[in-house]
This record gives C-alpha cells, sequence and structure tokens, in this order.
C-alpha cells in the first residue's frame, strides 16, 4: 500500500512539474510574441505592417483548419502561429534595417 501510495505522490510531483514549466514556456513565448510585435509596430511602415497583418491572417486560417481536423490541438496551433509570427516579424524588421542602413546610401 504504501509503494502505491508513494507512486501516486510520486506521479503527482512529476505531473505538477512539468504542468509548471510548459506555463512557464507558454508565458515566455507570450512574452516574445507581444515583445516582437511592439517592435515591428515601432520599426516598419504601414505597408510592411499590412503585409505581416495579411501574412497572420493567412497563417491562422492554415492553423485553424489543422485544429478543424483534427490534426493539431489549439494550444500547439497557438504556439506554432506565434513562433511563425515572430519569425515573420523579425525578419521583416531586419530587412528593413538593412535597406535603411547608412552603408546602402
Amino acid at each position: 500500500m504504501e509503494f502505491v501510495v508513494g507512486g501516486i505522490v510520486v506521479a503527482l510531483a512529476v505531473w505538477a512539474f512539468i504542468s509548471h514549466q510548459g506555463k512557464k514556456a507558454d508565458e515566455a513565448l507570450d512574452h516574445a510574441f507581444y515583445s516582437a510585435m511592439r517592435e515591428a509596430k515601432a520599426t516598419l511602415g504601414e505597408d510592411e505592417l499590412v503585409l505581416l497583418g495579411e501574412q497572420a491572417l493567412k497563417l491562422e486560417a492554415e492553423t485553424k483548419a489543422q485544429v478543424t481536423s483534427g490534426a493539431m490541438s489549439r494550444q500547439r496551433a497557438d504556439r506554432m502561429l506565434k513562433q511563425a509570427l515572430i519569425r515573420s516579424a523579425h525578419a521583416s524588421i531586419e530587412v528593413r534595417r538593412m535597406f535603411n542602413s547608412p552603408s546602402r546610401a
């Protein structure tokens, strides 16, 4: 009986640890996402922001289709969407900086 109780306690401790780590990872991703979007808004021009928004809508539609078909969980789709938008925003910002650098003048 002690082994059963001990096993349950260990299983709960492992589950709590994994849940906590997952929550921390989600919070870090949220922070990175909002930081990237703020930087994009501050750095990019209106046309570039429109293109980024269109790309976001396209990616959102693709992930929704995968969630609807059961190919992906909503949580995983949200993570993938945020990661893709972070990469896209950073790429757009780098292109903008590259074309605005003094060495191009």
